[in-house]
């Protein structure tokens, strides 16, 4: 399959076809919930490619507070103006197609002129610097529903919910890998729980079809050591990094381990890799002990609410090779005790 291209009449033209085929998307109107403050206010997320914003949205005639996803076109952004274009896009496709009630449902796109910009892109066939645009496109926000809770925020005052928000986080990721699809940026800020208290996955502008031309990414500069696989870090051989299955599987245990240890241990001693304490601004220290050392979390340096079973499984998913790692779905059937036998959108248990 060819690569998409990324010139913007093209990608205009795919983003409004996948708004017009979305059912969801019909009589979908946004505005942010500021109520005249600065827009600057209802930011509650902001990373290397956009930033997240608080709205209520009116779907079918009802109410619903979403979170607004707008991709960053300005100077000072770090990726080049059309992969900015090519990652919305990326993540438009994949994560419209997702439906499991532990991934964060996508409602639709946003077009709005008050809240979308008019954004300058690159055309893919000239390397012409920022301020040199001369073509504009409406990027569309990204909407979903509004998450109340970050996973740890959530655990930290329910400790008895650690084992099941896990097991909820394993789950989603299974039905993500059996329907070919990695997530590539797993770490627990995209790991989102709602009202009733069920988690979802989130942020899928990292996320790969596997075994689809087009829908890889080439610049993981935005990841978290912490959480990101070795042979992502630093590629075997020196080739472009590339998120995999086992990659995502290793991410999941370093997860799991915060979550399980967060609400009785400070902040600064629940991350993987606590006897690391330089900052992540000393990176070749994370690069010398992650991925040249091999070094992984020490159980001693973590509270005793930690089962041998699970740190185990924790063990069995963090292997320095990769190919010794376990299936998400050993992981999700070791904490649930059930069998996965569907990859539907439906829930299993």
């Amino acid at each position: 399959m060819a690569t998409l291209a990324t010139t913007p009449t093209v990608l205009s033209r795919v983003v409004h076809d996948l708004l017009s085929i979305q059912d969801a998307h019909k009589n979908f109107s946004i505005k942010l919930t500021n109520n005249g403050r600065n827009p600057k206010e209802e930011r509650i997320g902001e990373g290397s490619f956009g930033s997240v914003f608080l709205g209520e949205a009116s779907i079918d005639g009802h109410r619903r507070e979403v979170v607004i996803k707008i991709a960053r076109m300005t100077k000072d952004c770090t990726l080049a103006p059309r992969k900015r274009v090519t990652r919305l896009l990326r993540e438009v496709v994949v994560w419209s197609v997702l439906n499991h009630c532990n991934v964060a449902t996508f409602l639709g796109l946003d077009f709005s002129d008050t809240n979308v910009k008019q954004l300058m892109v690159m055309d893919a066939s000239t390397d012409a610097p920022d301020h040199d645009l001369t073509r504009g496109l409406r990027m569309p926000g990204l909407v979903s529903p509004h998450l109340k809770w970050g996973i740890l925020e959530y655990v930290k005052g329910r400790p008895n919910r650690r084992e099941a928000c896990v097991t909820d986080l394993a789950r989603g990721l299974t039905y993500l890998h059996q329907n070919y699809v990695i997530h590539g940026d797993l770490r627990p800020e995209n790991i989102r729980v709602d009202h009733d208290g069920v988690v979802k996955l989130i942020d899928f502008g990292f996320s790969k079809l596997e075994y689809c031309s087009g829908f890889t990414t080439g610049s993981y500069s935005g990841l978290s050591l912490r959480f990101t696989a070795p042979e992502v870090i630093i590629p075997p051989g020196g080739l472009p990094s590339r998120p995999t299955f086992k990659s995502d599987i290793y991410s999941f245990s370093m997860c799991m381990l915060q979550v399980l240890v967060y609400s009785c241990a400070p902040p600064h001693l629940s991350v993987p890799f606590n006897h690391l304490q330089q900052p992540e601004s000393a990176a070749w220290k994370y690069l010398q002990a992650i991925c040249m050392d091999a070094q992984r979390p020490l159980r001693e340096n973590y509270p005793a609410v930690i089962t041998d079973s699970q740190w185990n499984l924790m063990v069995r998913c963090w292997s320095h090779e990769k190919n010794l790692r376990l299936e998400i779905h050993q992981a999700f059937e070791n904490l649930s005790g059930n069998r996965c036998t569907t990859s539907t959108g439906k829930c299993w248990l």
